[in-house]
């Protein structure tokens, strides 16, 4: 009798509720002023359910009264005089908008196999969805559902994140100079090689003269979007003489000049060339071995041919530059032309000054550098020239207080090799020609009475990733060497 008279005490103080009706109907403020097996939560009694909110002895059928939890919402039932239930699911309940959410605001998801969506912030349903090149990923884990993104070679993370500018657009001609780290986004060092300048955005433009200054510190130059990266310009990462091209260098490949033989040019794609000597051409200091780079666990430019440690004797050519062109989720499409030749040899010396005559012979050309193209596809057009020709060796010198012509650079050319230097003195050795597609390096020249000229460099090397099942298209106007079979990049 005692429990019946509080229950009754309790209604008739607050007056908000009917006892006739279901649960969350009876006011309470503890377990014991509920009847039968019924608890008191929010303020009214119920089997378990959250009875906050208004009272509902007199509300509008089915119309929303609160959340009772993140992922439950509380109606008037449908005849107006007691509280049900609705389960939102995972969209969850959305207390400001009274209502059940469509979707988990701001939410991604696969609308289907390529096309990523998200919810409104208001939860209410989808904004446009947006096409994803190489597919949709749903969510695993703690990784949001997303357009997959490559792994590239040599930088698997980088597109983990979406580029914080928008756009880098390179319209006017100048140098960027990937020695200073302030001219980069960001500079990640790779633990055998070179580090990598990144310029990352959304998108990326060149439709200037970029050049990535040669020499320093040598970091490789890479430029990475999210969508659309297009080259229309010209991309210059090329060795000047015996100054690398950016990441080029790094690796050594030809003997060094010694004394009248003269020093082998670089190996890269190809063997580079033998210097000469005084036993005749081809006689001196042994062309570099082929480098594969796909056994390498880092990214490097062209090799350039090793140094001797004599003060003033001839230094071989530069490698060529590195370049990686990388499109998370769109298309690379080079329409104009990318240089990463190799530097050209100096030229024999006599190497004391005055009348004594002390003929040291000519340094080995550099190799061409090594360009890497990575995207969901890559587009090489018809109006595209890629170059990583190799330097030419140096000529020698037989006469006082000279030094012999140095060797060309590696051309912009599929026809003209990079030039031998000229030789200074009778008997001095010329320089050996740089590689190029169709043309290995040529030997450095050598006569019994003076210094062997410098062997030519090898070509450098470009190489293509695109996703399992996509075939890249290219078709350049002119290219030396040709492209290395294309190759397979993962996805996630």
């Amino acid at each position: 009798m005692l429990r019946t008279t509080a229950i009754l005490i309790t209604f008739a103080l607050v007056g908000c509720y009917e006892t006739s009706a279901p649960e969350c109907t009876i006011s309470c403020t503890v377990d014991d002023e509920c009847p039968g097996d019924l608890g008191c939560n929010g303020g009214a009694c119920s089997t378990g359910m959250d009875c906050s909110g208004p009272p509902i002895s007199d509300c509008t059928a089915n119309e929303f009264l609160s959340c009772t939890n993140a992922s439950t919402a509380r109606l008037c039932n449908a005849t107006g005089d007691g509280a049900v239930t609705q389960d939102c699911g995972a969209p969850g309940c959305n207390e400001t908008a009274e209502r059940c959410n469509t979707c988990a605001p701001s939410a991604t998801s696969c609308a289907d196999a390529n096309t990523l969506q998200q919810c409104n912030p208001d939860g209410a349903g989808f904004a446009p969805g947006a096409s994803c090149q190489l597919g949709c990923a749903d969510a695993t884990g703690p990784v949001s559902a997303h357009c997959r993104t490559i792994q590239p070679l040599h930088l698997p993370d980088i597109c983990d994140t979406p580029a914080v500018n928008p756009v880098f657009a390179w319209s006017t001609s100048g140098t960027l100079d990937t020695n200073v780290a302030t001219s980069c986004d960001q500079v990640i060092t790779q633990a055998s090689g070179p580090a990598v300048c990144v310029i990352r955005a959304g998108t990326i433009s060149v439709s200037a003269t970029l050049t990535a200054a040669p020499g320093g510190i040598s970091r490789i130059l890479a430029l990475v979007a999210d969508g659309a990266l297009d080259v229309t310009g010209t991309i210059d990462v090329a060795a000047e003489g015996t100054s690398n091209g950016p990441g080029g260098g790094q690796l050594r490949s030809g003997d060094a000049v010694s004394g009248s033989s003269g020093g082998g040019g670089a190996g890269f794609k190809t063997t580079g060339a033998a210097g000469g000597s005084t036993a005749g051409a081809g006689q001196g200091g042994n062309g570099g071995a082929i480098l594969n780079p796909l056994l390498l666990n880092h990214m490097n430019g062209g090799t350039r041919p090793n140094s001797g440690v004599a003060i003033l004797v001839a230094v071989g050519g530069g490698g060529g530059g590195g370049l990686m062109l990388v499109s998370c989720k769109g298309t690379v499409t080079v329409s104009g032309l990318i240089d990463a030749g190799g530097g050209g040899g100096g030229g024999g010396r006599d190497i004391v000054a005055g009348a004594q005559l002390n003929i040291s012979a000519a340094g080995g050309g550099g190799a061409g550098g090594y360009v890497v193209m990575q995207g969901g596809q890559v587009v090489v057009t018809s109006t595209a020239q890629l170059y990583a020709n190799g330097g030419g060796g140096g000529g020698g010198t037989n006469t006082n207080d000279t030094t012999g012509g140095a060797g060309g650079d590696g051309p912009r050319s599929t026809t003209t090799a990079a030039a031998g230097g000229t030789p200074l003195g009778a008997g001095a050795g010329a320089g050996g020609n740089g590689g190029r597609v169709g043309a290995a390096p040529g030997v450095g020249g050598g006569t019994s009475v003076s210094s062997g000229g410098g062997g030519g460099g090898s070509t450098g090397m470009f190489q293509v990733y695109t996703p399992a099942g996509v075939t890249p298209m290219l078709a350049p106007m002119a290219t030396s060497p040709a492209f290395e079979s294309s190759r397979i990049v993962m996805t996630r």
